[in-house]
């Protein structure tokens, strides 16, 4: 007797219904591909809601206090967790409790902030978060120079009153290739035929819509997964990302 096929309620169908990750970009994948895992985990969660508590990222100008900003900065410095992670689910007010699909911020929340979203990529910090940072230096014994060339940051004055935006981007690409150092030579992009190295997004998707079908005690879809093997790799795969989200970068190296 064909065994019948298990319909989910639809709530747990939103759950699992992460079709739509396909049809973004790259970079908007990563972004809905992070929130996703981030559900997941009690550490970033509860990280959330003490940013939220303590009105930071919310545009009110408050500084973190003493106590988060010490659980911060060793995340932050190491590029465990980036700036642009934490302001994207401090800001997305279901988070954790809906689906990235269903909330308010689909979409809207998509823009220039997403682009880099989850790798490094050029930015600017305050110079207060700067000496921040050279205070934490300072304190594990680290040359505040070295780390400041390894780290890539400059100092940079923008004459805002004398030039347009267009004259200013234009100057400092004049400048780019002076500054980069020695021992980090202009990667080489890939020709018309090739392909440049992807982040496996929709893997990691596969691998957790397989963690929550097995959560919920679903039987393994064909469709998702030939093998029992493919499948119980699967899940353990999202398993250990969703446990060492706050020990290690989630896409990859920093």
């Amino acid at each position: 007797m064909k065994k019948k096929a298990q319909t989910l309620p639809k709530k747990l169908g939103d759950e699992f219904d992460l079709t739509y990750i396909e049809t973004l970009s790259e970079q908007e994948r990563r972004a809905a591909t992070f929130y996703e895992y981030a559900r997941h985990s009690g550490p970033i969660k509860d990280l959330i809601m003490e940013l939220r508590k303590e009105g930071i990222f919310s545009g009110s100008g408050r500084e973190a206090s003493p106590e988060l900003f010490k659980k911060l900065l060793p995340k932050m410095t190491s590029g465990i967790l980036k700036g642009d992670e934490l302001i994207f689910l401090t800001n997305c007010t279901d988070f954790p409790d809906q689906p990235f699909r269903l909330t308010a911020e689909y979409r809207n929340l998509f823009g220039s902030g997403t682009q880099s979203f989850g790798i490094k990529a050029p930015c600017f910090f305050p110079w207060k978060a700067v000496d921040a940072f050279r205070s934490d230096w300072r304190s594990k014994g680290l040359n505040e120079a070295e780390m400041l060339a390894k780290a890539g940051w400059y100092p940079v004055y923008l004459p805002w009153g004398n030039y347009t935006d267009e004259e200013i981007t234009e100057m400092l690409g004049e400048r780019i290739g002076s500054l980069r150092p020695s021992h980090a030579p202009e990667p080489k992009r890939p020709g018309r035929k090739g392909s440049s190295k992807s982040l496996g997004t929709l893997d990691m998707v596969r691998q957790l819509k397989a963690y929550r079908l097995h959560a919920t005690c679903c039987d393994r879809p064909p469709r998702l997964y030939q093998s029992e093997k493919g499948w119980n790799q699967a899940i353990r795969a999202a398993e250990k990302r969703i446990e060492g989200m706050m020990e290690r970068p989630f896409f990859g190296s920093s």
